[in-house]
């Protein structure tokens, strides 16, 4: 019965460290449907409709199209197991066990952290062929682009001016999040105070909570791996497509097994994250390259 024992007390301190581990991804990233196996999945994005034209006098109708746009990605497995012995259980009176454990399910959280930011962080190649932060996209401000309230006034009104899959109309987005490395937080959280003082009516600061277009300052360290000095804005994924990710279905968040051991004295567990990140769309995103 010790395997078991054993086992069930690992499995449920593992899953309960996964699910308390901090991350940032989920502020500002859809969860998608979860997916029915690990084959790639279509995601399709469709324009808006076709402009309304005035009738002629018999009241005649002419037909319109509605573009659309297709982009796939599929979900991958991770895992790792761990030997949990007897003697590490009975004689764990300084709470190694529980440290191992809680470990272990922070690692699985923080993986899908770092997926999801990759897909911003890493700039990958969209469906045209482009980057995902291009000049042709409209999404990214690169010389003299450090952190300011004048700077994130040009980043919000490109992505003001984005247009649908016909390039014919502006969709009026807004940056709902303020996405920066954590040697940006102060600036970060400065910029979004709702005690920020204007001294004179051109300092007024509509990012600021309560703001006409105010915007949640996300911390993430990852960032400063890439750039220490780059941010990102961001529009609400319920208002136009930017990153998405999804588990497959039935394994939402990390799965344990546990099995007895033949070459220790107690149990193996093993954690296996079933998990996939892709960009969707380039036209809810900015960044700024922060160079002076």
């Amino acid at each position: 019965d010790f395997p078991s024992l054993l086992g069930g007390v690992g499995a449920r301190r593992l899953r309960a460290a996964y699910e308390a581990a901090p991350t940032t991804f989920q502020l500002w990233a859809r969860r998608a449907a979860n997916l029915p196996d690990f084959r790639i999945t279509n995601v399709l994005a469709v324009g808006g409709a076709p402009e309304l034209k005035k009738l002629n006098e018999a009241g005649e109708y002419t037909y319109g199209t509605i573009s659309e746009d297709a982009t796939s990605y599929r979900a991958f497995s991770y895992g790792r197991a761990i030997g949990l012995t007897r003697q590490m259980f009975v004689n764990d009176d300084l709470g190694a066990f529980d440290r191992l454990l809680q470990r272990f399910g922070e690692s699985a959280r923080r993986l899908e952290n770092r997926l999801v930011y990759d897909q911003i962080a890493k700039n990958p190649t969209m469906q045209d062929g482009k980057a995902l932060f291009h000049a042709d996209h409209g999404n990214l401000l690169a010389a003299t682009s450090t952190l300011t309230l004048d700077n994130m006034g040009k980043a919000r009104a490109l992505m003001r001016k984005q247009k649908d899959l016909d390039g014919k109309t502006q969709l009026n987005l807004a940056p709902a999040y303020l996405i920066v490395p954590s040697d940006l937080e102060q600036a970060a959280y400065a910029f979004t105070s709702s005690n920020y003082a204007p001294a004179t009516m051109s300092d007024v600061n509509e990012f600021r909570t309560g703001g006409r277009t105010a915007v949640e300052p996300i911390v993430e360290p990852l960032l400063d791996e890439v750039s220490t000095a780059a941010w990102y804005m961001a529009a609400r994924s319920g208002q136009i497509d930017t990153v998405e990710y999804a588990y497959v279905d039935g394994s939402e968040g990390v799965r344990t097994e546990t099995f007895a051991s033949e070459d220790i004295d107690g149990v193996k567990v093993r954690a296996t994250l079933d998990f996939a990140a892709k960009v969707i769309d380039w036209k809810g995103l900015q960044k700024a390259t922060g160079a002076a």
